[in-house]
C-alpha cells in the first residue's frame, strides 16, 4: 500500500486541513484566521504520493471524457444554482480510483465499498456504470472541498495543490442546456471573451428577442 503522507500529522491545520509540508512544497496556504497547527483527520497527499496510490488504474478514453463532460453539465440543475454570467465557479475534476464506491462502516473502521445500484439522486450511479460511461474520473463542484477518500480503508485526504490546478475550471449555468432559455439568457450582462464577449451577447440578445 502507497505511503499515506510523509509529513508529520502534527503540522495539519485543525480547520481548513493545510500542512506545512504543503506550504513549503506548493506554497498552500492556510485559509483560516488563527492558522492554527495541531493534529487533524485530514492529511494532504504530494504529487508522488498521488501518482503512486493510482498505480496502474486505466486512463479514462477520450470517449468517457466527453461522455463526463456531459455528465457533470447535468448532474445538478446548474441553471438553477449557477450565474449564467463570468467569470464562473471553481469545478474540480481528478482521478480517484474509489469514486462512485460508498464510504460504510462494517465494524469501528471504515471502508469503501462498490455501490452496487443507483443511488436517490439521478446522478449517483453504481460503480459498475460509473466506470463503463466515465473511467475514474470525479468532480467536485461549487463551495465543495476537494478532498477524497485514497486508500480501501476509507483514509481522507486532501488532493495535491497540482492536480487542484490542473483540474480546476471555472464554469457557469450555461453548461445544463436548461440554460438555453431566453428568459435566463436575457439576464446576462456579460459573455466570456474567448467566446465572443460582447458581441457574441448582443447576437444572443438579438436572437432571444425574435
Amino acid at each position: 500500500m502507497a505511503t499515506i503522507h510523509s509529513y508529520n500529522s502534527a503540522e495539519i491545520c485543525t480547520k481548513c486541513g493545510a500542512s506545512i509540508a504543503s506550504v513549503e512544497a506548493f506554497g498552500f496556504e492556510c485559509h483560516c484566521s488563527t492558522g492554527t497547527i495541531a493534529p487533524n483527520r485530514w492529511f494532504r497527499l504530494t504529487l508522488r504520493e498521488y501518482v503512486d496510490w493510482l498505480g496502474d488504474l486505466p486512463l479514462p478514453l477520450q470517449q468517457q471524457r466527453k461522455h463526463f463532460a456531459d455528465f457533470v453539465g447535468h448532474a445538478r440543475s446548474w441553471y438553477k444554482h449557477l450565474s449564467g454570467g463570468g467569470p464562473g465557479v471553481d469545478f474540480h475534476f481528478f482521478i480517484d480510483k474509489y469514486t462512485a464506491h460508498d464510504r460504510v462502516r462494517p465494524t469501528s473502521t471504515p471502508v469503501m465499498r462498490e455501490r452496487s445500484s443507483r443511488g436517490n439522486h439521478y446522478s449517483v450511479l453504481s460503480t459498475q456504470a460509473h466506470f463503463r460511461r466515465f473511467g475514474p474520473l470525479r468532480y467536485f463542484g461549487r463551495s465543495e472541498r476537494p478532498k477524497y477518500r485514497t486508500t480501501n480503508e476509507a483514509t481522507p485526504l486532501w488532493l495535491p495543490n497540482e492536480i487542484l490546478v490542473a483540474g480546476t475550471a471555472k464554469l457557469t449555468s450555461m453548461i445544463h442546456t436548461h440554460s438555453a432559455n431566453p428568459r435566463i439568457l436575457l439576464r446576462l450582462v456579460d459573455w466570456p471573451e474567448e467566446s465572443g464577449g460582447r458581441e457574441m451577447l448582443s447576437k444572443i440578445f438579438k436572437r432571444c428577442r425574435r
